[in-house]
């Protein structure tokens, strides 16, 4: 018998903000504005994650500013 598949929301977006001081609500919207389309989120969260470029920038999340 099959178990019932909980019904999570995921991932809370989290804001992310580019080197040049830009916000965006999440990762989605920050790769629609680096690469024109949805589809290379991984490579602002390896950005993230490295302190490498994506996109021609430098990215960090919004909570690490803060602290």
């Amino acid at each position: 018998m099959n178990k019932p598949r909980k019904q999570g929301k995921g991932h809370p977006k989290r804001p992310v903000i580019r080197e040049d001081g830009t916000r965006f609500d999440g990762i989605g919207e920050a790769s629609l504005s680096a690469y024109g389309s949805f589809g290379s989120e991984s490579n602002i969260r390896r950005s993230i994650r490295t302190g490498r470029r994506a996109g021609g920038y430098r990215w960090k999340l919004a909570d690490e500013e803060q602290a």
